[in-house]
């Protein structure tokens, strides 16, 4: 297959130089970029016309089965049901240009039985990543998701998790390392694991050439999970100056910023449980300076939205729109946090993550100048998944 005339945008193109260049694919990869006309006809071609092809977008945090924001639907749909929404939930992905989401908790094994229908070509979706159930402690609020979290303590009983959690066909390891906003009772800024539990799932991670990635919202966690070699960073809401210097000189570990979710309550004040707007109002402004200070430092920013379908369908581009409006992130730097950024935080940069020959043709196609004008980034006008156009 051949894409003629595509707009190249520099930061995401490696190995060509050029405003433009017609692509050759073979199978899933993308096998060469050349300057218009220089690629013999082929009987399989689209026409780009101009518009910019881009790496296909990553979602590092994301929860398949999390239809709505009333997260107690979650503890009352079947298997069956939540399946099937989470299938819904990934073609939407798709629509919207996403070509990678990395699952950060789900409930019945559902991301990894999608992923592996999905992986089998049973079904039509996204890569998807899956971590299975998140390990966390006993603590308050955990009946929130009581499907989605798997409870564990001490070391032996925290091993016992990850190792099983493997076993279901996690993919890298999600644990809970400070308390949530959404959980009635949790403190986000309260560190709830230990550093031997934390450690503990480190080694089991490595052992499967594996990772883990830590819920952190509080400085204290934060700086206990940099130094436990933990891999991705969620939500780092208040990460402090010290920590930035020590990621700085890092390339193990990212933080996952997730913006759209923040800005729910103030769109939509009546979707939103009662007994968080103390912390909202209390610490969102307060971890938005520091999500600020960590872009303005350099620091190379993962993606991630934590949205639940039903507001992933209604606003798309919405975490585009979050990072320009609450913390004034530059289009271009907006699109290398969802694309290169992440497949570097993910570990898949020799696979996406760039427009480059060998990698993955994980592709989109926008209109207009997504560099300059980051609202065409809400539907692009063609995906391709694995080198297929998608159709959905």
């Amino acid at each position: 297959m051949i894409l003629r005339n595509c707009r190249l945008i520099p930061a995401l193109t490696e190995g060509f130089s050029g405003p433009y260049a017609d692509v050759r694919i073979e199978g899933t990869r993308l096998a060469a970029l050349e300057r218009p006309g220089i690629l013999p006809p082929q009987a399989d071609e689209l026409d780009a016309a101009g518009k910019t092809l881009l790496p296909g977008l990553i979602d590092a945090h994301a929860h398949l089965n999390l239809y709505s924001q009333n997260v107690l639907d979650e503890t009352v749909e079947s298997p069956q049901t939540a399946v099937l929404h989470a299938y819904a939930y990934a073609k939407e992905y798709l629509r919207q240009g996403y070509t990678t989401v990395r699952d950060c908790g789900s409930s019945w094994g559902v991301a990894s039985a999608l992923r592996d229908a999905i992986s089998a070509g049973v079904l039509t979706g996204p890569r998807v990543i899956s971590c299975g159930r998140i390990i966390t402690p006993t603590e308050r609020g955990n009946n929130w998701f009581p499907l989605m979290y798997r409870e564990a303590d001490g070391v032996e009983g925290t091993l016992h998790a990850c190792r099983q959690e493997f076993q279901g066909g996690a993919e890298f390891l999600k644990c809970m390392a400070t308390g949530a906003f959404y959980n009635e009772g949790g403190v986000p800024g309260q560190t709830i694991v230990t550093e031997e539990e934390l450690r503990i799932m480190v080694t089991c991670a490595a052992r499967r050439d594996s990772y883990v990635a830590a819920h952190c919202h509080g400085a204290e966690a934060i700086d206990l999970a940099i130094r436990c070699g933990v891999r991705t960073i969620e939500h780092a809401s208040f990460v402090r100056d010290e920590s930035i210097a020590a990621l700085a000189e890092r390339d193990d570990c990212f933080l996952i910023p997730t913006i759209a979710v923040d800005k729910i309550p103030y769109d939509e004040p009546d979707s939103v449980p009662k007994h968080m707007w103390d912390k909202i109002n209390t610490l969102t402004e307060r971890a938005h300076a520091r999500i600020r200070a960590a872009y303005c430092a350099g620091l190379p920013l993962g993606w991630g939205s934590d949205l639940d379908m039903e507001n992933f369908v209604r606003r798309p581009g919405y975490e585009f729109e979050a990072r320009r409006e609450m913390l004034g992130f530059e289009p271009l730097d907006m699109l290398v946090q969802a694309t290169r950024n992440s497949a570097r935080a993910l570990r898949l940069e020799h696979e996406i993550g760039t427009v480059a020959a060998g990698l993955q043709a994980d592709l989109i196609l926008v209109e207009g100048r997504p560099e300059e004008n980051i609202d065409v980034m809400r539907r692009p006008a063609a995906a391709l998944r694995a080198g297929t156009v998608v159709r959905l």
